[in-house]
């Protein structure tokens, strides 16, 4: 029997594979990233893939939802809603006009306000 771990967080899951089933484990070479995460944010909005920019998509009376990932699920999830922010601004449309919305999934409520948070961008 095959005994294989996956990663898990800060530890590993270990799975026993008979040995009548035929595996393999692929390690990807996982290359350190060093550029700022605000950097890569602010370069894949500059440059998105197969679309208009976040600025040429809206116009200053368009009502604007945004849809943000909860606190479940890693990742910059404050700054890339705020470089969105930023770029609706400077697109025009104001404060009022754009709404965010954290998708929960079947998550619980989150424990603060994400969009008090992002005011003072």
């Amino acid at each position: 029997m095959s005994q294989i771990q996956v990663p898990y967080g800060d530890t590993y899951q270990t799975a026993w594979i008979p040995d009548s089933i035929p595996t393999q484990v692929i390690a990807p070479e996982c290359v350190p990233v060093t550029t700022p995460v605000e950097a890569l944010i602010e370069e894949a909005l500059e440059q998105p893939i197969g679309a208009l920019k976040l600025e040429e998509l809206v116009k200053p009376e368009d009502q604007v939802l945004v849809l943000v990932n909860d606190q479940t699920r890693p990742g910059p999830n404050r700054q890339m809603a705020e470089a969105v922010l930023k770029r609706l601004r400077r697109a025009g449309v104001p404060d009022r006009q754009i709404t965010f919305m954290i998708a929960t999934g079947s998550h619980r409520a989150p424990t603060f306000c994400l969009g008090a948070a992002l005011r003072p961008v």
